[in-house]
């Protein structure tokens, strides 16, 4: 029992395979019944050339579909009676048509170029017809009866894909025939400004004009900033400092100055001399070592001045002595 479960299983999961894969085939299928032919030249003297530098009568299919088609394996046919004549070829990502892109084949008998060249050579002083089957080689997806044609005229879908057909000289290889042929201006300048003079200028000009308003932008705001600083430096100069707290230099310097004052006035000096030893001390004349200044005590022998002996006060008693 266990094992015809297990193959049941598997019965099932074959099936759901093969579904998911006749969906998919379905799908693609139904996409490809989707492409249409686009335009038609059979007569080109002068205008698109292929990847050879070479102009051959082409045709271009568009989709008009949001799926992607790829058009290899597709058959092109000048006979209804021989549908797989003239295969687009397989195995190149040039041969995918994204959804409402155009896809451009060669029709100049020389299929070996690659996958936008195929077998078909038709007279355009003659009326052609062109079938597109699918892989299949059987069902007809469409099909367009072509006039003779003049020298680079072509025959145009418009709109895109499902218009009416028309001679037009406005020949769009490659390119979605709306959008120049439904656009006056765009002809109005491919009339008179054949050689794009008028659009070169428009687009140097327009170029020019950009950047002499962002140099102005970017001069304006340089000058402005430039403009904040110095105001910014100007206010801190002129406003007023707050007193700073003396350093440790200063505060060993008014130490000194008072040890000395101290000093002097024990010592029985006037208040005149201590003065005029203070501002000699500042000025460096009288200080250290190296001045060599002694200051005599009318009681004591001569000493150093700055003997820390003299900083010291003197008790009672020794001012009885």
């Amino acid at each position: 029992m266990h094992k015809n479960i297990r193959l049941d299983h598997s019965k099932w999961g074959v099936l759901l395979v093969l579904m998911v894969f006749s969906a998919m085939s379905a799908s693609a299928t139904f996409a490809q019944n989707a492409i249409r032919i686009n335009e038609v030249h059979l007569n080109n003297q002068s205008g698109y050339i292929d990847e050879s530098g070479n102009r051959s009568p082409w045709i271009e299919f568009y989709n008009p579909s949001a799926a992607t088609i790829n058009m290899g394996g597709m058959f092109l046919s000048d006979d209804p009676n021989e549908p797989a004549k003239f295969p687009i070829r397989t195995g190149s990502k040039k041969s995918i048509v994204p959804p409402y892109q155009t896809f451009v084949v060669f029709l100049d008998g020389e299929a070996g170029k690659g996958v936008h060249h195929v077998d078909m050579v038709l007279d355009p002083s003659q009326t052609n017809t062109i079938y597109l089957y699918l892989e299949d080689g059987v069902t007809l997806v469409d099909q367009i009866t072509i006039p003779p044609m003049d020298a680079d005229i072509s025959y145009a879908r418009v709109p895109d894909g499902k218009g009416d057909f028309q001679l037009t000289t406005h020949v769009t290889p490659d390119e979605l025939n709306d959008y120049f042929h439904g656009n006056e201006n765009i002809k109005n300048f491919r009339t008179y400004d054949p050689y794009g003079l008028v659009m070169t200028l428009i687009a140097v000009s327009t170029v020019f004009i950009a950047l002499i308003i962002l140099y102005f932008v970017f001069k304006g705001t340089g000058n402005f900033f430039t403009r904040k600083e110095r105001e910014k430096e100007v206010s801190k100069s002129t406003t007023p400092t707050k007193s700073s707290k003396p350093t440790k230099k200063q505060s060993k310097s008014d130490e000194v100055y008072a040890a000395i004052a101290m000093a002097l006035h024990d010592a029985n000096g006037s208040p005149e001399h201590v003065a005029i030893a203070m501002a000699l001390y500042q000025s460096g004349i009288l200080g250290g070592e190296r001045s060599g200044m002694i200051y005599l005590s009318p009681e004591k022998t001569a000493t150093n001045w700055s003997n820390k002996s003299f900083m010291m006060r003197r008790t009672p008693k020794q001012l009885q002595k």
